[in-house]
């Protein structure tokens, strides 16, 4: 069963070096016209059904809109991997978000979610933000392998922690707290 699971970093200091993207991929910031390409990313990784009305009234109006926090990967001319490091509310100082994380299927195992991802925490950083959340789902065992080298910890409740402890079980990693 799917169930949305949050996940931590307590700090976003020592950050891992960005690694170099391989080669034919170019990371860049989001400019005018790329509600398509974040829509057709989302929707092909995540199975969500964004169209670009919904981008726009959901991103593109939020207060905290900002395209120097939208990133994408492109391969040749072809956007192929984004990742948002949102913030909740435009004043917000301490905790920023890792949001909608997503590489298609056929750009995977190359590291470009690692790599989006990082660029996320650092922009965070270099806003001044202090810590960082991000929201997945249950099944998503490589993201969720990803997010725990990043140095996310999944937030254990009473009531996900038997959804955790599966979680582990498929990371083939002990479960304690």
């Amino acid at each position: 069963m799917e169930k949305n699971i949050k996940m931590i970093r307590k700090n976003l200091e020592n950050l891992p070096e960005i690694p170099t993207l391989p080669y034919g991929y170019k990371l860049r910031i989001y400019k005018e016209g790329d509600e398509e390409n974040w829509c057709n990313i989302i929707n092909k990784s995540c199975g969500a059904n964004f169209d670009i009305e919904k981008f726009i009234s959901e991103f593109k109006r939020h207060p905290s809109f900002s395209p120097d926090r939208i990133f994408f990967i492109d391969y040749k001319e072809t956007s192929v991997a984004t990742s948002m490091a949102w913030k909740d509310s435009p004043e917000e100082k301490i905790t920023g978000r890792i949001h909608w994380v997503g590489v298609l299927e056929e750009h995977r195992g190359k590291g470009l979610g690692y790599i989006i991802t990082l660029r996320c925490l650092y922009r965070l950083k270099e806003e001044g933000l202090k810590n960082c959340y991000l929201i997945t789902q249950n099944y998503r065992i490589p993201a969720i392998k990803m997010y725990l080298k990043l140095g996310f910890e999944p937030e254990v409740t009473d009531e996900n922690f038997n959804v955790w402890k599966e979680v582990f079980e498929k990371l083939g990693i002990m479960f304690s707290l």
